[in-house]
């Protein structure tokens, strides 16, 4: 094959070939190559293999090519990183050689470069999605290892308070006491799944918000002396700073500022402690569900992580941002939200308690878990009301159509006939119009409720029913 043919065939070739002297100066570099590293073919020939390489290659490369000088390998072929003209990286795939004379010297190197950026791309893709996946299944995994203890926290004292009211007088201070305590970790239990419940809407995008102007100041202030307690109990000094127009790890004796500042585009809320400060790797992490430091086995600060993911994703429905600071472990952190400024509001209204019912109610309860059906008929015949259970939505239907109660608590999610159609089948009947037609259910989505008053529910109440909300019903 003559000279010119076959420089002709370089040329063409769409893959990066060149040519380089013993010290690494380029003597030829066909079209695709200087493509590839964005240089033309006369700057390249003024320059080294090494000044393209990149510096983590380079000593990788160095070596291969002595090994090629001194005669000990006849080529290499190593995937490895040019810096392109203009700053980006570029892998290929090279295979090099030297082409020696008669007596065995090297006269120049042959290398043959792929460009498998994308190819290398993709890997690293996967790669670090895979390690993601690896984490959200350590995230899980502990997760469900945290959930578990908390859930197993509260359910041990209602045992064991269950077990002190059968065994003790009615009325005494056991039994007192041993409701207190059911109360209490019963409230704890709604706080998880509501945590939960809360975490789910927002990350879906389900969060609607009902938007109304407040008085920040007044409302800071409330959140304030409801947790007072807490400070009071941990030991911790509380200061309150709000203009006159919280700190669950803060060590006993810290101190612990909650401050509002205004602005008049701009309103910021400040949780500053002495606590346990944040590591930097925790605090790019901080908001994402489920993140949390490390705890000890007792768990003593309990919770399942979701507090700041839900705080972050109300803060930005709002409009605003939150953030957090912390010089490091065992150096205090700070909390930081800002929320746009409204208009004045009116100071609010005291709520008007609902008065009781004059007369009791006949109510009728179509519940198919027999404890959710007896505590409720407990609660509401406490109440002094009349109540009747049916156990599935053909029983609610016929028992309500013989009974005419004056108000309906049907849960939704009732085997055979749900309580959807049990609410357009009691709709439907002319017998039972001017019923209160109340839903039960475990499921507390804005769908679930559009849903229920498009079956003719009046409201929607989520599972465990608050017994003064039945009440005021």
């Amino acid at each position: 094959m003559s000279e010119p043919s076959f420089q002709l065939r370089l040329e063409d070739v769409p893959v990066g070939v060149v040519h380089n002297f013993p010290d690494g100066r380029y003597s030829y570099v066909n079209p695709a190559f200087c493509e590839m590293v964005g240089y033309s073919a006369d700057e390249l020939l003024g320059m080294t293999w090494q000044q393209l390489t990149h510096p983590e290659d380079r000593e990788n490369d160095e070596r291969l090519a002595a090994g090629l000088l001194a005669g000990q390998i006849p080529h290499f072929t190593v995937e490895k990183r040019y810096l392109r003209k203009d700053g980006a990286v570029v892998w290929v795939n090279l295979f090099g050689t030297f082409v020696r004379g008669g007596d065995g010297r090297p006269l120049h190197g042959v290398g043959i470069a792929i460009d498998v950026t994308e190819r290398r791309r993709a890997e690293q893709a996967l790669a670090d999605a895979n390690a993601r996946l690896r984490e959200a299944d350590s995230r899980k995994n502990q997760f469900l290892a945290v959930l578990s203890h908390e859930l197993r926290n509260p359910l041990a004292p209602i045992r064991n308070s269950i077990y002190v009211l059968e065994h003790s007088a009615p009325g005494g201070e056991q039994a007192a006491r041993a409701r207190q305590v059911i109360e209490r970790q019963t409230l704890q239990l709604t706080r998880l799944v509501d945590d939960l419940l809360e975490v789910t809407r927002i990350t879906q995008g389900k969060i609607r918000l009902q938007r109304e102007v407040i008085d920040l100041g007044s409302f800071v202030r409330r959140c304030a002396e409801d947790h007072q307690s807490l400070f009071d109990d941990a030991g911790i000094g509380f200061e309150v700073t709000v203009p006159a127009e919280t700190a669950k790890f803060t060590p006993r004796g810290g101190r612990t500022w909650l401050t509002v500042e205004a602005a008049d585009d701009e309103l910021t809320i400040k949780v500053r402690d002495t606590g346990e400060g944040i590591s930097d790797e925790l605090l790019a992490r901080l908001f994402e569900p489920f993140v949390q430091a490390e705890e000890t086995l007792d768990r003593t600060q309990g919770g399942l992580g979701l507090g700041l993911a839900v705080l972050k994703g109300l803060a930005e429905l709002h409009g605003g941002t939150v953030s957090a600071r912390s010089e490091g472990p065992g150096k205090g952190a700070e909390f930081v939200v800002r929320l746009p400024a409204g208009k004045p509001v009116a100071p609010a209204k005291a709520l008007v308690p609902v008065p009781k019912a004059e007369r009791p109610k006949r109510v009728l309860v179509i519940e198919d878990n027999p404890d959710v059906a007896q505590s409720l008929r407990l609660v509401l015949e406490i109440q002094g009301h009349s109540v009747h259970v049916a156990r599935t939505g053909r029983e609610g239907i016929d028992t309500a159509r013989t009974l005419r109660p004056e108000v309906v608590l049907c849960d939704l999610g009732l085997p055979g006939i749900d309580g959807f159609a049990v609410g357009r089948a009691l709709r439907r009947d002319p017998v039972l119009a001017g019923m209160t037609l109340i839903a039960v259910s475990g499921y507390a989505q804005p769908e679930d409720a559009e849903r229920a008053r498009d079956a003719g529910f009046e409201r929607l109440l989520t599972k465990p029913v608050d017994p003064d909300d039945l009440a005021q019903i």
